[in-house]
């Protein structure tokens, strides 16, 4: 029997889901978005649980998902991943070890905290890589929303590294490749060679500001301003009915941008323009062979020109299904959007 994994997303405006059966050629069973109520959570972080777990239960109805066991898919510019390079050589001495090495890096105490480090290179005097941090009351938190939502998870994996994977599916064998995501609130960069993930970066930036008002509820049907505003097959014909009669644009036309989401777009790229001098102008960068761009802000032909000149590349633009064929219907705002909780499915989930 062919394995299902399925990978779930919270984030400030929706919780996302994707059930994708793992083979040879990865497909998608079941997928879909519910909408949050404004001020319920941030950044893969649950500020009101019950009203998280209620949106769970429903796109768990709504979107036909047959498993109950999930990846959880984190990003928040609260979770530190930095370069960090120790002389130990055996895993579990590193791992016994971070606290001691890393307590002054971090922004709780450490005994706070969840470490991991993701070995990279290995030069024969020390092993270099990357060094996660995140609050353990967070991830303890997220665990039991999804629990009370009737889910138990099997893993909590880092988007990027997830999205450091699709890189290796994707690019030529030894090529340095960049993935931009942009999200609604949060950009996420990542270099990666081969999959191995060399350099990552979260970029706190509102492209869709916080609602201060809750007209959407939990409503899967209501639209982001920047994403496609047409229903989705995964939607009851009802909700979807009352979508189509609420939007006149087409499916494959974002909403066009207001004035303070061309600022924020702006201000993006000189951010993205910044952090990729930062990672080139350090000792041993290699430089950016291929890129991808894919998230919301990915919809808009204006920000690809913008970033093909920032990286000096082409950069392409990337959904969930370039690299998994669907047996649902996606519309094309939900599948830039739900490219990072597919590649959580993708496997390797630490």
């Amino acid at each position: 029997m062919a394995k299902t994994i399925t990978a779930v997303e919270i984030t400030e405006d929706s919780v996302r889901a994707v059930e994708v059966e793992i083979g040879r050629t990865p497909t998608v069973h079941a997928a879909g978005e519910v909408r949050l109520p404004a001020g319920t959570a941030k950044d893969s972080e649950v500020i009101d649980r019950d009203a998280v777990a209620v949106a769970t239960r429903q796109l768990w109805s709504e979107g036909k998902f047959k498993g109950r066991n999930v990846t959880l898919g984190v990003a928040s510019r609260r979770i530190l991943v930095r370069e960090h390079s120790t002389p130990l050589r055996n895993a579990v001495q590193i791992r016994q070890a971070l606290p001691f090495q890393v307590q002054d890096l971090l922004p709780v105490p450490v005994e706070q905290a969840v470490l991991d480090f993701y070995p990279v290179a290995d030069d024969g005097t020390a092993v270099h890589g990357l060094l996660v941090a995140a609050v353990s009351e967070t991830i303890e938190e997220l665990i039991a929303t999804m629990s009370q939502a009737k889910l138990h998870t099997d893993a909590v994996d880092l988007t990027a590294f997830g999205l450091s994977r699709v890189l290796g599916m994707l690019a030529p064998a030894g090529s340095t490749a960049l993935i931009i995501d942009i999200g609604e609130h949060i950009t996420q960069l990542v270099v990666a060679v081969d999959g191995v993930p060399r350099f990552i970066r979260v970029i706190p930036v509102d492209i869709v500001p916080s609602r201060s008002d809750e007209s959407a509820g939990t409503n899967a049907s209501v639209p982001s301003p920047l994403v496609d505003p047409s229903g989705g097959s995964l939607r009851s014909a009802r909700r979807r009915a009352r979508a189509e009669e609420a939007e006149s644009l087409p499916a494959t036309t974002p909403a066009p941008l207001t004035p303070e989401q061309q600022s924020a777009l702006v201000d993006l790229a000189g951010k993205l323009r910044g952090t990729l001098s930062f990672y080139l102008g350090r000792p041993g960068a290699l430089p950016i062979d291929v890129a991808w761009v894919s998230g919301a802000g990915s919809l808009y032909e204006q920000m690809c020109n913008v970033l093909n000149h920032i990286v000096g590349v082409d950069v392409t633009p990337l959904t969930g299904l370039a690299i998994a064929r669907s047996r649902v219907e996606l519309d094309p705002g939900l599948a830039a959007r739900l490219l990072p909780t597919v590649a959580i499915a993708m496997g390797g989930a630490r």
